[in-house]
């Protein structure tokens, strides 16, 4: 075979080493976001396949199938082009399998058992680790012949199995990469994740630095809870709401944007767009909530005290007037947000707001989820701007009777006659 080159990163001579040591059965890739770790053990594999391996079957394993297609096997179909070696013939889409110099590469996720408890493999790889249950890892291993490859996000506690189980043993080899291991990371891109340093130390140290840590220091939106979607329902309708603010040069105060709709067939809800993010700039603030906008959208709201409401409307006039066409109609609303968040904490806990496909692990969703996870109350003086956008986008669209809303009540504890005991 004809030899092939390609660009790689430490990370990638890192997990080469101590695949290729006697020693270590399994490698474990504890990365920040973007460090590269995930794209660096595709390319691993492709390597060992065209190099090494001979009639081998690597598994790579990931907890939801979407999930692993839209990053893993995005990666690895993308290298294989690069190099000029990804082929229709060798690739099985309704197997999900590809063939590589005679090896086997197959992707499967949790949700088919018959997969996770029936086949065997020589080799595996397990992506975001940290989402498997350790029955389903136990049942991976005990089908796998040779050596283990796990990569996962850092954000999890000191008794999860990982810890526990894989980092105690003696045959382990721990590699830790942040995005500092990646030199082809953009500027803007470096900037976005230094961002994490001043909008939340836990989250810096998880996906800035790729330090264990627990995120979830909030007491409203539980991480159990958090949910995703694969497609919207046809019969979705939705409203955006704003929480305005402006930075000097886009640093500073976030703004947050979230587009909220509501599916009668499914009664579910469901966050079509969500943006957290420094803007210095009201024109441009404006043209990303007019792209926002979709056809099911019924209804634009702004929050704002008199002030803001005057100043908005002045800075929507000009943006009229800049483009020479009329904006959309907005509401200013001045909802209590901590006298709210009971009512769309029922839904939440019952798993019934739903996010876009992989938008947890997206940067701009990292920052967005990352306050919904530390939110206690308005009190607390925490940045809030997500959770305050995502209660009232809650609210708003009761509001304008796109769905009904079932209020938390308040718990009465019932007189007790004593004289009756």
């Amino acid at each position: 075979m004809q030899s092939k080159t390609f660009e790689h990163t430490e990370v990638f001579e890192k997990n080469l080493e101590a695949f290729n040591n006697p020693n270590i059965n399994i490698v474990c890739n504890q990365g920040g976001t973007r460090s590269s770790k995930t794209y660096s053990i595709a390319q691993l594999i492709i390597f060992l396949c065209l190099s090494s391996f001979k009639n081998k079957t690597i598994s790579i394993v990931r907890k939801t199938f979407p999930a692993l297609r839209a990053t893993v096997m995005r990666d690895v179909i993308e290298i294989l082009d690069k190099l000029g070696l990804y082929s229709d013939k060798q690739h099985n889409k309704t197997e999900h399998t590809f063939i590589l110099n005679g090896n086997i590469i197959e992707f499967f996720s949790l949700d088919d058992q018959q997969k996770v408890r029936g086949r065997k493999r020589d080799y595996l790889w397990l992506n975001e680790a940290n989402e498997v249950d350790y029955d389903s890892y136990q049942q991976l291993i005990f089908r796998t012949s040779n050596k283990i490859i796990l990569d996962y996000n850092p954000s999890i506690s000191e008794n999860h199995w990982i810890v526990t189980d894989i980092l105690e043993r003696k045959d382990t080899k721990l590699i830790i990469s942040t995005y500092r291991d990646n030199p082809f990371l953009g500027k803007k891109q470096i900037m976005e994740i230094e961002r994490l340093k001043h909008i939340s130390p836990a989250m810096w140290a998880v996906f800035g630095e790729g330090v264990r840590s627990e995120i979830q220091t909030g007491t409203i939106f539980i991480k159990d809870f958090y949910n995703e979607y694969d497609v919207l329902p046809r019969d979705v309708k939705s409203i955006i709401y704003v929480d305005p603010n402006l930075a000097l040069k886009s640093q500073g105060d976030t703004t947050a944007i979230t587009h909220l709709g509501y599916s009668a067939s499914t009664d579910k809800y469901y966050v079509i767009n969500a943006i957290s993010q420094s803007f210095s700039d009201s024109n441009e603030l404006l043209n990303e909530v007019a792209n926002c906008k979709l056809s099911c959208t019924v209804g634009i709201a702004f929050d704002g005290n008199v002030a803001q409401e005057s100043t908005w409307s002045n800075l929507v006039k000009a943006w009229s007037k800049n483009h020479d066409t009329p904006y959309f109609p907005i509401d200013y609303k001045r909802y209590r947000v901590d006298d709210l968040s009971k009512n769309i904490q029922l839904a939440w806990n019952e798993k019934r707001i739903l996010f876009p496909p992989n938008f947890r692990t997206s940067t701009n969703g990292k920052i967005y989820i990352g306050q919904l996870f530390s939110f206690t109350s308005k009190k607390a003086g925490h940045l809030d701007d997500a959770p305050d956008s995502l209660i009232c986008a809650f609210e708003y669209l009761h509001e304008r009777k796109i769905a009904t809303l079932v209020k938390a009540l308040p718990f009465k504890q019932p007189k007790i006659n004593i004289e009756n005991y």
